[in-house]
């Protein structure tokens, strides 16, 4: 492993239909899942399973969860992205 025990082997592997958005990085020796969005700006360094979206510091939410985050972020008047750091961030492995 590299610098913060992050593992640098080889290139990232990702899946099909996954979009990268404008500045992410995606580290090597990480896999990426298909059907994976990757916010702007995002640093990926853990592998990421299939049917994501990707934010911020890995932070990760579930695609079937994304359209309900989106509806409570315009209930309570906040950014879904927002809402989304405060229901994830904390979690260190992603239920499936």
């Amino acid at each position: 492993p590299g610098p913060l025990g992050i593992d640098l082997s080889g290139p990232p592997v990702l899946g099909e239909r996954v979009f990268v958005g404008e500045l992410a990085v995606v580290v090597g020796g990480v896999e990426v899942g298909s059907d994976v969005y990757i916010g702007a700006n995002t640093t990926v360094t853990k592998s990421v399973p299939a049917n994501h979206f990707v934010f911020g510091d890995n932070i990760f939410i579930p695609s079937a969860d994304w359209s309900e985050l989106k509806r409570l972020a315009r209930i309570a008047d906040v950014s879904a992205l927002d809402l989304a750091r405060v229901q994830y961030s904390q979690k260190e492995e992603i239920s499936k």
